[in-house]
């Protein structure tokens, strides 16, 4: 294959960092994206130890038994369309991601080998690993990849990557009210070989391997047409045996994965329901070895089992009000900015989360993400909110009904929080609690409500997932040209400094004219039995079961 190539920028990138001007984190994230391998980054940055985050698995764990953990089960059939990263731990262990994230925050390569991107971020050549096969002994090949990535770029497929992905690689044009969209050229995925292809982007596009492991965009079987099943043909070292929707799902180890092989035998998802209680009596009662995540709450009850042992990640989850700007009165600005001035954020996250998090500025970057630009704070001041109303042409305030899931509880807690200050403006909200079943049926289509956003690396990941233009998750259906342009300038610079210079435009905008309240980030938090080895927390709450084991 030659040696690798590294980007132009690496260099800068080095000398940023040895100046302090980014910082650990930043370098780590950028270098990685622009094909410096993770183990050479680490040496840079004075820390071998990169590969213990991408598999805290050990070759010495036991092999053999099962695990059980409470996690909700959903329908899943369409994996290029799921709507919760929750959701992604019933395919993630059967078909996998050209790259993955580790907990770390570093993304690196997954059923890929490496990848190399042109100096203009336009070409990226994907090198896939020759190993590779799909259960049925077939070889994972270029061709495998193209398919499921036209088959996520189909608007009919319905997936958050069509938002993601279809600035740098689709054309879309307007016939009444749909819209078409096709490759913006012939040659945008480039098979080179069986096991090299290109994409050949429309403008640059510096986040393409985080953009790999976003969680819709695992590689089904070409020949199962998008559905994923018990039984599915994947290239992951489990096999889903048994799924019941709400109820469980269960995996069982391959015997001649092509790669390391998991540790356990049979591994099963427990759906347990809406009420964290019986969440936590499963818990204390062994009837489960872990929960996917706990709350706040209900940390001094867990910290009482002595079987247990207790997992944390800062981390870039939160979740806004989401205002559809297609409907009276979201439409007007002065009451999208009157409710977000009538908020005080300080106390929505001491009452929803108790400490386990911190304040967010409404704009949905984080102070973790490399590109954050630090905006002086918003004003919180409901007189003056009050005042913004009027103008609107709402004198009298506002009625209206706000949507929100019923688990996990800190979000009706933070919504209550919420409601509460922004009453002392005129907003008056009426709480409508969905059990989780129901909610993602109805997150999008009604004009108010509460929806929580998973982790990502990047501000930029979230912004072309949320609220650009035409992407499927922008609930609120805001379209602002200026945001779009700013994101597209956003997303083609390598250079993490002049990112941020964009971000700050971007921020303000979001601030000012943005679609959403958006209170705090929020800690993860989880516990799993001591017998339980291998498990890290990741940020998005990612669960790679293939790394874990239990001991006798």
């Amino acid at each position: 294959m030659g040696q690798r190539r590294h980007h132009s920028y690496i260099k800068k990138l080095i000398e940023q960092f040895t100046t302090g001007r980014v910082d650990r984190r930043e370098f780590l994230r950028t270098a990685t994206l622009l094909g410096m391998s993770a183990a050479a980054a680490y040496t840079v940055a004075g820390r071998i130890d990169g590969e213990a985050f991408v598999k805290p698995a050990r070759a010495d764990m036991p092999k053999g038994g099962s695990l059980r953990v409470g996690l909700r089960v959903s329908d899943v059939s369409a994996a290029h369309a799921l709507n919760w990263f929750m959701f992604s731990n019933t395919t993630f262990p059967v078909v996998q991601t050209l790259t993955r994230t580790g907990i770390d925050n570093v993304t690196r390569p997954h059923l890929c080998e490496s990848w190399e991107p042109s100096e203009d971020l336009r070409t990226w050549t994907i090198n896939l690993r020759k190993e590779a096969k799909w259960t049925s002994g077939r070889a994972f090949t270029a061709d495998d990849v193209i398919w499921n990535l036209k088959h996520l770029l189909d608007p009919a497929t319905g997936s958050s990557s069509y938002g993601l992905m279809k600035a740098y690689l689709l054309n879309e044009t307007q016939e009444g009210e749909t819209v078409k969209a096709e490759l913006w050229d012939a040659n945008a995925l480039e098979k080179v070989d069986d096991f090299t292809l290109k994409l050949n982007l429309k403008v640059p596009q510096v986040a393409v391997p985080e953009h790999l492991f976003h969680y819709t965009n695992t590689m089904l079987d070409p020949a199962e047409n998008g559905i994923y099943k018990v039984g599915s043909n994947g290239t992951g070292p489990y096999e889903l045996v048994e799924l019941e929707v709400q109820k469980k799902a269960v995996f069982k180890v391959k015997a001649d994965y092509w790669g390391r092989p998991g540790y356990l035998d049979t591994v099963e998802f427990i759906d347990l329901g809406d009420d964290p209680a019986a969440a936590l009596g499963a818990l204390a009662s062994k009837q489960v070895d872990g929960l996917y995540q706990i709350e706040q709450f209900q940390i001094d009850a867990v910290s009482a089992l002595g079987h247990v042992q207790m997992f944390d990640a800062v981390t870039a989850d939160t979740a806004t009000l989401g205002l559809k700007v297609s409907q009276e009165p979201w439409s007007n600005p002065k009451v999208r900015q009157a409710l977000r001035m009538a908020v005080d954020n300080a106390k929505v996250t001491a009452a929803a989360v108790r400490g386990a998090g911190v304040p967010a500025e409404h704009h949905h970057a984080c102070p973790i993400h490399p590109e954050y630009a630090k905006l002086a704070p918003m004003e919180v001041n409901p007189e003056k909110a009050k005042q913004l109303l009027a103008e609107a042409g709402y004198p009298d305030g506002i009625d209206a009904e706000v949507h929100c899931i019923a688990e996990p509880q800190w979000e009706s807690a933070a919504v209550q929080a919420i409601v509460d200050q922004a009453a002392q403006a005129g907003f008056r909200f009426k709480v409508n609690v969905t059990p989780s079943a129901q909610f993602w049926d109805i997150w999008d289509k009604v004009p108010v409500s509460h929806s929580s956003w998973s982790h990502r690396p990047l501000a930029i990941q979230l912004y072309a997932l949320v609220y650009r233009t035409g992407a499927k998750w922008n609930l609120f259906e805001w379209s602002n040209k200026e945001f779009d342009d700013l994101l597209v300038q956003a997303e083609g610079l390598a250079d993490v400094e002049k990112r941020r210079e964009v971000m700050v435009k971007i921020e303000t905008l979001l601030q000012n004219d943005g679609p959403m309240l958006q209170s705090l980030w929020r800690k993860l938090q989880t516990a799993y039995d001591k017998k339980v080895q291998g498990f890290a927390m990741h940020p998005s709450g990612c669960i790679f079961i293939e790394d874990l084991a239990v001991s006798a």
